[in-house]
């Protein structure tokens, strides 16, 4: 194998490519497709887009008053976002921020 050897990648139907380095800046969205790239000068990362249903559930939160709220949060979210970013500590605290503002 030579140092530029050229490497191909396959992504399936529900899954994205996305290749960034030399020839790709900004870099390129590939969906359900394939890619050629040089492996010292070019890096692929996959991404999963199924989908997720969350359901988040709060019931007697209380506010500052001693008011009792229940809450019901419905998000769909691809998997790629749940690897990269807490969701359930996203929402808890906004949920508890919102609670806390009431009068």
């Amino acid at each position: 194998m030579g140092l530029l050897s050229i490497k191909v990648v396959t992504a399936g139907p529900n899954e994205a490519l996305i290749v960034s380095g030399f020839l790709h800046e900004p870099p390129t969205l590939i969906v359900g497709g394939r890619a050629f790239f040089i492996p010292w000068l070019q890096k692929i990362q996959k991404l999963q887009l199924n989908t997720m249903t969350l359901v988040l559930k709060t019931e007697q939160v209380y506010t500052n008053r001693g008011v009792p709220l229940s809450m019901t949060g419905i998000a769909q979210v691809n998997e790629g976002a749940l690897r990269t970013i807490p969701l359930t500590l996203l929402y808890t605290d906004n949920i508890t921020t919102k609670c806390n503002q009431l009068p």
